[in-house]
């Protein structure tokens, strides 16, 4: 399932980043068109495509890292590492 397709930009939005596709079994999930909510098993890879888009005048750097993540009561965090100490992009 494709997810929709870049907005214009505003005032507040410059660049952003989606999922394209998210997988069948959580296609009612809106988190699985926004994060990679899957279980896996240490060792065990999964592949995702995304897009970043630009809709500004400006030219942006961007950097991309994985990160493990946990969604609670509360809200979703980081776990410890490179994503815990890295800054927005924007």
């Amino acid at each position: 399932m494709a997810a929709e397709a870049p907005r214009r930009a505003s005032d507040d939005v410059s660049v952003g980043i989606r999922l394209v596709d998210a997988p069948v079994s959580r296609r009612d999930d809106n988190r699985a068109h926004r994060y990679v909510i899957d279980h896996i098993e240490p060792g065990e890879q999964i592949r995702r495509r995304i897009a970043v888009t630009n809709l500004s005048d400006t030219r942006h750097r961007v950097q991309l890292y994985p990160a493990a993540a946990a969604v609670h009561k509360d809200g979703f965090t980081f776990a410890p590492g490179a994503g815990a100490t890295s800054s927005p992009v924007g």
